[in-house]
C-alpha cells in the first residue's frame, strides 16, 4: 500500500470482518467489497487482494463487471467456489503467486489464470505465500507494470 501511495495512486485498505480491528459485521462476503465502495461513493476502482481476501474480492469482481477496472489477485483462496462466476469477467487481472506457496498451491493459480480471460499470471521465484514479503522488488514491478500497461492511473 505504501509504495503504490508513494507513486501516487490512491490507495484505500479494508479491514477484513473478524481480522485486524474489525468486528464480525452482518454483511455477505458477497456484498462487503461492493458495500464499502457505496458507503465512499467510489464509481469505478481497482481491487487488490491478498489471500483470505479473495473470499471478498473474487465475488466482488464477478458481480461488479461494471465497477472494477482490473484486479490483482495474489494467492486468492475460494477460487473453486467462485469458479462458475469467474469466466464472465472482464477486468484486466493480474494474478502473482509465489513459487514456493505452501498454504494454496501454485496449480489454483494455473487454474484462476484459465478462469479469468483477460489475466496475466506471474509467478515470482523462490516467494512463499507472502511473496510481497519475499521478493519486494519484483512483486512492486509486477504491480506497476500491470498498473501502466493497463492505463491505470495515479490520482496526482
Amino acid at each position: 500500500m505504501k509504495h503504490l501511495a508513494s507513486k501516487g495512486y490512491r490507495v484505500l485498505s479494508v479491514d477484513l470482518p473478524r481480522h485486524g480491528e474489525s468486528g464480525n459485521p452482518q454483511l455477505s462476503n458477497d456484498l462487503l467489497i461492493s458495500e464499502f465502495a457505496d458507503t465512499l461513493k467510489l464509481g469505478m476502482f481497482n481491487i487488490v487482494a491478498h489471500s483470505y481476501g479473495g473470499f471478498y474480492a473474487l465475488p466482488a469482481l464477478a458481480n461488479n463487471p461494471h465497477r472494477i477496472i482490473s484486479a490483482v489477485l495474489i494467492s486468492p483462496t475460494h477460487i473453486t467456489k467462485y469458479a462458475a462466476d469467474l469466466k464472465n469477467v472482464e477486468a484486466n487481472t493480474l494474478i502473482l503467486w509465489g513459487e514456493k506457496d505452501e498454504l494454496i498451491p501454485v496449480r489454483k493459480a494455473y487454474l484462476l489464470s484459465e478462469l479469468l480471460e483477460y489475466s496475466q499470471l506471474e509467478i515470482i521465484p523462490s516467494a512463499s505465500h507472502e511473496c510481497y514479503l519475499d521478493n519486494v522488488t519484483v512483486f512492486h514491478e509486477k504491480i506497476l507494470e500491470f498498473f501502466i500497461k493497463n492505463k491505470i492511473h495515479t490520482t496526482l
